[in-house]
């Protein structure tokens, strides 16, 4: 993990280039095409549109405080994806051997 969070990218997408899937979004909903915004500025708003949904008037500052502290997702770190146990593989010496499946693979938030 340490070595592929070395790896950076000024902006959101995969290996080859192309839009990042938003993954906590798209595995729920698969036909979806929700994709990771391409900047900070575009990520705040896309967040902020979205919280503004259920919130009363009154929640207005506290949303409008929370917009001006989001965190920034800048540089982008390489991610797998999908690191899970059965992507990991294991020798008889019980060291790492391989991770396999890396379809997910691209530049993600931290």
């Amino acid at each position: 993990m340490k070595q592929l969070h070395a790896l950076t990218s000024p902006r959101p997408e995969t290996a080859d280039g192309r839009l990042m899937r938003n993954m906590p979004f798209w595995r729920h909903v698969p036909k979806a095409h929700w994709f990771l915004p391409q900047s900070h500025e575009e990520a705040v708003e896309d967040w902020y549109q979205k919280s503004l949904t259920g919130f009363s008037q009154e929640d207005l500052p506290e949303l409008d405080r929370l917009r001006e502290t989001y965190p920034r997702g800048e540089p982008y770190v390489f991610i797998h994806g999908d690191l899970a146990q059965p992507n990991i593989l294991v020798g008889p010496d019980k060291h790492l051997s391989g991770i396999i499946d890396w379809e997910f693979a691209g530049f993600a938030p931290v």
